[in-house]
């Protein structure tokens, strides 16, 4: 009996262990796009997609605050001691860091038609645009790991108004938001004490 019960609770472990697991390589995620209706953005949790931008219609705004209710409700400011302000500053500095290198650009599409209403301005427009795309893509691409990429540009001489079309993914494994936080809380308390003790030094 008593076996019985070790067994079943190393079992019970060892599927919440995996379940946290798998969780853990789930990607979460914002996708913006852009085509002639105006930005999208939508967030991603797994294969969960979430309307952000533009906002469903029929929601009740919530009703402005007048000057003087605004000037009531407002507490006043208090000054920021600069040690307190440097031990929350630093940790933030190196998890910003982590989770940029951490990030992942599933998909960078960019579908843009150049034009304009002079073809001499429409040859050089077009021109520095594949340029500035021959210099950016690299400098991208040393930062992020780019999935998947199709980045088209043309020129069109019969058309008057430039056209452009544009969707980015990008996504992060919940593991690594977990690890980033417990990074980033570690730092910030050893700096709090370190502080702490230097004040009390002083």
């Amino acid at each position: 009996m008593l076996w019985g019960c070790v067994i079943t609770g190393w079992l019970i472990a060892c599927i919440v262990f995996l379940a946290l697991v798998l969780i853990g390589f789930v990607r979460v995620g914002i996708l913006i796009s852009y085509a002639q209706d105006g930005f999208r953005v939508r967030a991603r949790l797994g294969r969960l997609f979430i309307m952000i931008y533009p906002p469903k219609p029929g929601k009740d705004k919530k009703p402005k605050k007048t000057k003087a209710r605004a000037e009531k409700d407002r507490e006043p400011e208090k000054a920021g001691d600069f040690e307190r302000f440097r031990a929350l500053i630093k940790p933030a500095l190196d998890s910003f860091g982590t989770f940029i290198s951490g990030l992942r650009v599933d998909i960078l599409s960019i579908d843009y038609t150049v034009a304009s209403d002079d073809a001499a301005k429409t040859a050089m427009l077009y021109g520095f645009s594949a340029a500035g795309v021959g210099g950016v893509l690299p400098l991208l691409e040393r930062i992020f790991v780019i999935k998947s990429k199709n980045i088209r540009i043309t020129a069109d001489f019969n058309r008057t108004t430039p056209v452009i079309l544009f969707d980015m993914a990008i996504s992060i494994p919940i593991w690594r938001v977990f690890k980033i936080g417990t990074l980033f809380m570690f730092e910030f308390i050893k700096n709090h004490i370190r502080t702490k003790k230097q004040s009390k030094v002083v």
